[in-house]
């Protein structure tokens, strides 16, 4: 494949996980797509299900695209409260 055709076939893949996971959210799927095997590619590298629903691995991609929210629950900072001692939680 030529870096044109890579381009497409990226941009159709993302295209079709963020309807994946619209239509995950809300039960509208939208979108048409150039390449006849995207859903079957995002399947295959497990970010998709057969059904067109998305799967954590295909939100977990898109928020590290910048296009969609964090899936995880864990924090990005750790705060530490100085003013307890060990012997105060016990």
């Amino acid at each position: 494949m030529n870096a044109e055709n890579d381009k497409l076939k990226r941009d159709d893949q993302i295209r079709l996980l963020q309807a994946a996971m619209k239509y995950n959210d809300t039960g509208t799927f939208e979108g048409i797509f150039t390449y006849p095997q995207c859903g079957p590619d995002l399947v295959r590298m497990g970010l998709a299900t057969v059904n067109q629903k998305i799967t954590p691995a295909g939100r977990a991609a898109l928020w590290l695209l910048g296009l969609g929210p964090d899936p995880t629950t864990s924090k990005a900072v750790l705060t530490f409260d100085l003013s307890k001692s060990a012997a105060d939680e016990h």
